[in-house]
């Protein structure tokens, strides 16, 4: 909101030297500042800031020149000047130039803090900024314009609103032994009123200004969005909220979904076909603007005259744009994690070719793990948790001496001291994995572990083993119950099952049984 307007010439010439006169010329020119302004006369407002700056020649000693560069997107423009040729207005000077000609820190530049400089320091700082950027135009204009060469002493004052600079003013001085004046304190602030409500009086500022709030929320709002369809979702709703748009659409093609209202028809062939599909939804004499999207078309609509709407088209260039990205991103991830899954794959088919009778093991129960996770309506990162842990589960085997690990008979006490030890082991070759889940290191290290607390390796119980650890208990029993081994037969399902149930309590957290007593197991 603008600051109420104050007595500025006042403020001004109150703290300007005692020994100059308050000369009328000033206050007039402020006050025709004001005129203009609310005249809202482009033309005659620029004649009104060069008046001031005429004004701030004659009342600051030693000044000559002056020019005022107004802030317009990315760069500043002359808006003013005096004693400059007059075609020095509209000269586009580069923000990245305009803050090394400043030369002082970020903090200073937006407190609004004059820098002065004099003599050969103005010139060396001149020569600095030069070598530091390439050759560029408007440089040229000012060396073969401006007089630089002839320059004594500048004083450039910042113009700050809200710790933003929106504009500069350079008060420059030529003659030989000429000293740069102490600036009044009030100067910039009494310069940044006018300014702010010269911007606030704008035709369509306020509305561009409004526009680049949205775009920048925007951009907060959908920065932590990973997932591209969630991120598209959410791009539209915000640029239909933030531009006061009627609606958002989506067409692959051969759909056409209008997001606010959930509704599914078919595509229209071109731009004339879709406002009469959209007349026939209820948008009354609807316009349009559109942006590819990957496949798709993505668009806002509008009830009512058309208007111009370029930065709401560069909205939705961004959602597009972010949305393009994301999607590569999903792609290249899916890809990662089928490589590195296959990887672990290969992982225990490699511990399956030490040890015959589990051949197949991994597999199998890595698929049956899935199903249990799915049929419980596993969230995707657990789901992905149990798959990985059930591809390893099993990988501290691959440490235990081949005496162990391909005995056929019954194991001696210190035989069993090794397999008891194999869950710790494979978690702790696990845990060098980069990346891999908490929860997929639980079932590696505790699938072993029984509800009544009688498991290993840590003799936990109850819920202190893992949700994971205790759904893929049951997965690997049933594997091996129903699979062949050198000392027994392979049982069949409905025997596995008994088992199951007779251990569920005892072996086997409850739950867990009866969710995977759900399962149509005997398709396997």
């Amino acid at each position: 909101m603008p600051r109420p307007p104050r007595d500025l010439p006042g403020t001004f010439l109150s703290m300007t030297s005692t020994a100059l006169p308050a000369p009328p010329d000033l206050a007039s020119a402020f006050q025709d500042v004001r005129t203009a302004l609310h005249a809202g006369d482009p033309a005659h407002l620029d004649r009104c800031w060069d008046e001031v700056l005429q004004a701030l020649c004659t009342v600051l000693p030693g000044v000559q020149r002056a020019s005022l560069a107004i802030r317009s997107g990315s760069h500043f423009s002359v808006r003013a000047v005096a004693g400059y040729p007059v075609h020095l207005r509209g000269l586009a000077l580069p923000t990245y130039t305009e803050r090394a000609w400043y030369g002082q820190g970020d903090d200073l530049w937006r407190r609004g803090v004059p820098r002065s400089l004099e003599g050969e320091a103005l010139h060396a700082h001149l020569a600095a900024i030069e070598r530091m950027f390439p050759p560029l135009a408007h440089f040229e204009t000012l060396r073969a314009q401006a007089s630089l060469a002839e320059l004594r002493w500048n004083v450039l004052l910042p113009i700050a609103l809200d710790g933003q600079v929106r504009a500069h003013l350079n008060l420059d001085g030529f003659t030989p032994h000429g000293r740069p004046p102490s600036l009044p304190p009030a100067l910039g602030t009494w310069l940044g009123s006018l300014l702010e409500e010269a911007q606030a009086q704008a035709p369509g500022l306020l509305e561009e200004h409004h526009a680049l709030r949205v775009i920048a929320h925007l951009g907060e709002t959908l920065r932590p969005i990973q997932d591209p369809e969630l991120l598209l979702t959410t791009g539209l709703h915000e640029t239909v909220s933030g531009f006061g748009a009627a609606d958002a659409f989506i067409s692959d093609g051969l759909h056409l979904d209008v997001l606010g209202r959930r509704l599914r028809v078919p595509a229209p062939a071109d731009e004339q076909g879709l406002a009469e599909v959209l007349g026939t939804l209820g948008f009354a004499s609807p316009s349009t603007i559109s942006e590819v999207c990957g496949p798709r078309l993505i668009g806002l609509i509008w009830t009512g005259p058309p208007r111009p709407q370029p930065l709401a088209s560069t909205a939705l260039r961004g959602v597009a744009e972010r949305v393009h990205y994301a999607t590569i991103r999903a792609t290249e991830e899916v890809r990662l994690r089928a490589a590195r899954n296959h990887a672990l794959e290969m992982v225990g088919v490699v511990l399956e070719a030490r040890d015959l009778e589990t051949r197949g093991h991994t597999q199998r129960v890595a698929g049956l793990a899935g199903r249990l996770g799915e049929a419980l309506r596993l969230p995707p990162d657990l789901l992905e948790a149990l798959h990985l842990g059930a591809l390893l589960h099993d990988l501290g085997k691959i440490a235990l001496p081949d005496q162990v690990l391909l005995k056929s008979g019954a194991l001696n006490e210190a035989e069993w001291t090794w397999i008891r030890r194999h869950p710790q082991l494979g978690y702790d070759l696990a845990a060098r994995l980069p990346s891999l889940p908490a929860e997929a290191l639980d079932v590696i290290l505790h699938h072993h572990e029984r509800w009544d607390g009688s498991g290993y390796p840590h003799g936990l119980a109850h819920d202190r083993i893992g949700y994971l650890a205790r759904l893929f208990s049951v997965v690997d029993t049933y594997d091996a119950l129903t699979s062949v081994r050198p000392y027994k037969a392979a049982w069949s399902p409905q025997q596995a099952r008994e088992e199951l149930r007779s251990q569920s309590g005892r072996q086997f957290d409850p739950q867990a049984v009866a969710a995977f007593l759900t399962l149509d197991l005997d398709a396997e």
